[in-house]
């Protein structure tokens, strides 16, 4: 879908392209395209702790600058997919210690003037992570709650075995809090591995939800089309 199509492209059955993560690679794909639309959209990252460093203003986390308020400004046609940092800040979402940072996301997604896709704690079964279930649940119905009713809430799998090899399930935090369901793709592709994504996506089917890939890249790079043909074009 081109970006004038990016907030209906799910209830039409359409494929929205986005592109990320930082505002360098991001301006860069853009160059290379100038003779085609803009994406749908565009990916970034924001902590929920502090000052929501990525938000409104640039900031760079070692992987390049992230601005989510610089991509509203620059691409006004494509929607955002934001990933909201979470680890080891669980707790405290739930005892109230960030509510005023939620209120603050809530109203920066308010008047954006993009749509925004918001995945709370992406990537929450990945064991690098380490969310506990219960705590996770809780922290991400806290934050869904206060979200205006024109964001979209994403649950997003890592797409790998899960931490403590639980079933996925055991993170859902309700159908009523989650518009669409997400999964990465990196290595799968390359060891054809579909197993744990395939669990996610017949978890989604089952409670009613679109699927996104909310993060995916050649991993490492693809230096040999001969070889890599059948992951990307298969």
């Amino acid at each position: 879908a081109t970006a004038a199509t990016a907030e209906t492209a799910l209830d039409r059955g359409m494929t929205a392209l986005f592109i990320g993560q930082d505002l360098g690679s991001i301006e860069a794909y853009s160059l290379s395209f100038l003779d085609m639309p803009p994406p749908a959209g565009h990916m970034t990252y924001v902590s929920i702790a502090g000052n929501l460093s990525g938000l409104a203003s640039p900031t760079d986390y070692g992987t390049g600058v992230e601005c989510a308020q610089c991509l509203a400004d620059r691409y006004p046609s494509s929607a955002i997919n934001l990933a909201l940092w979470l680890v080891d800040l669980t707790d405290g979402v739930v005892a109230g210690s960030f509510d005023t940072q939620i209120e603050q996301l809530a109203a920066w997604i308010e008047q954006a003037g993009v749509s925004v896709f918001l995945r709370i704690g992406y990537e929450f079964d990945n064991p690098d992570n380490h969310y506990e279930p219960e705590a996770f649940k809780a922290a991400f119905r806290r934050i869904a709650a206060r979200m205006p009713a024109s964001c979209q809430v994403v649950w997003h799998s890592w797409g790998f075995g899960t931490w403590g090899g639980r079933e996925v399930g055991a993170w859902w935090p309700g159908s009523d809090v989650v518009d669409v369901v997400a999964i990465s793709v990196f290595q799968q592709a390359y060891t054809e591995a579909f197993d744990d994504m395939d669990k996610v996506v017949a978890f989604a089917k089952a409670e009613g939800k679109e699927v996104m890939i909310a993060e995916s890249t050649p991993f490492g790079g693809i230096e040999d089309p001969a070889s890599s043909d059948w992951t990307w074009d298969a």
